[in-house]
């Protein structure tokens, strides 16, 4: 059994040390937006090639300041060249994300990765930086934050300035916020040198309460092991996500969705009755959760002589399910495009359309399948 990280379960309610015992600042940190409490774990640092020590002494001060975390600073990984694209003389980071997350450790609060490289991702002409919603990892660039890319005179200050937004932007994205509104929130998106400069180095109080949320949930608290979980699923890794969401439906038995996606993980690899068992003890302990039902019926339908079956469950599950538009979509989505049953998705289409549900894209299906009148 994997050794429990020592501040999971008090460290988030421990005061952080007396001043002279911080990083000394080389920034100045709007009081809002200076840790209050110890987090409850490190956060882990990814150089991805070399990186200049000032710059990883800076970061990690950065972290203690906005997050009250230690840093973790991993041993520099060279970047493999299946991440690099030629056409475009830049990294792909979603590459590079799958490459940091590979190496996050177990204990790690929260992960970020840095390099000297310029990078770019999809639609987009480059990223200062970038990170997933759900992922807990993150990574900035630091090509296009020195003043000698744009040909003028370095500037300490300019870069750890940029620094600061960049990192405060991107793990602020690992707690669950998006690009925000609010005018000069260093969540809101940027396009270019001076729009980043241009913003304030503090959350809104919207996102600021989303951070400070996720701060306290530790790694190896039964919702930490859920999130973890939950990346390696997304990426395609059932079996290690079905260990984490075990862990975590052992730490908090009456939680349905933990049983809930490790019936999810489960029916990935293919254990049917244990996929089964998790999702009935998932909707056993949460009767206004549809996600089981749902679940159930894709079980079910994939067996010989399911389909009434699948369908009673779906039912269930729309019963119950607060947004019912949402979920005739997706079960007019799972008729058409997984079982390939024509006439259950037009009824699951036509119902979506009836009840106000307007996505084009999902509309013109309909159309085609001949559910609109």
């Amino acid at each position: 059994m994997r050794r429990r990280f020592l501040g999971d379960r008090t460290a988030a309610d421990t005061p952080l040390p007396l001043r002279r015992q911080r990083p000394r600042r080389r920034f100045y940190v709007p009081p809002p937006m200076r840790a209050t409490r110890r987090a409850p774990a490190p956060i882990a640092v990814q150089p991805l090639g070399a990186i200049a020590a000032t710059q990883l002494s800076f970061l990690e001060e950065v972290l203690w300041s906005l997050l009250g975390a230690r840093a973790t600073v991993l041993p520099a990984l060279e970047i493999p060249p299946s991440c690099w694209v030629a056409a475009r003389r830049q990294y792909d980071a979603d590459q590079l994300l799958d490459l940091v997350f590979s190496r996050m450790p177990l204990h790690a609060l929260r992960m970020i990765g840095v390099l000297n490289a310029d990078m770019f991702a999809q639609g987009r002409t480059f990223v200062f930086g970038y990170a997933h919603l759900r992922d807990g990892i993150g990574l900035y660039s630091l090509a296009r934050l020195e003043e000698t890319y744009y040909r003028r005179p370095a500037s300490d200050p300019l870069l750890r300035g940029r620094v600061f937004r960049a990192v405060a932007h991107e793990l602020g994205h690992t707690f669950g916020n998006p690009h925000c509104d609010v005018p000069h929130c260093v969540m809101r998106a940027v396009s270019h040198i001076e729009s980043l400069d241009a913003l304030a180095p503090s959350y809104c109080p919207t996102c600021l309460r989303r951070v400070r949320r996720g701060l306290v949930v530790g790694p190896s608290s039964a919702e930490g092991l859920f999130s973890r979980a939950g990346a390696l699923l997304r990426r395609h890794m059932p079996e290690r996500a079905a260990v984490l969401y075990r862990e975590a439906t052992q730490q908090a038995p009456l939680e349905p969705r933990y049983h809930n996606d490790l019936g999810v993980a489960l029916l990935s690899l293919a254990d049917r009755t244990r996929a089964r068992v998790a999702f009935l003890r998932a909707a056993e302990l949460a009767g206004q959760f549809p996600h089981p039902y749902y679940n159930l019926g894709i079980l079910y339908r994939e067996e010989t002589g399911g389909a009434e079956a699948a369908e009673a469950c779906f039912r269930e599950g729309l019963a119950r399910d607060p947004d019912p538009i949402a979920g005739h979509r997706y079960i007019a989505k799972l008729y058409d495009e997984l079982f390939g049953d024509a006439l259950r998705a037009r009824h699951h289409y036509r119902t979506y359309i009836e009840l106000g549900g307007s996505e084009v894209e999902v509309v013109e299906r309909a159309r085609a399948l001949g559910a609109c009148h």
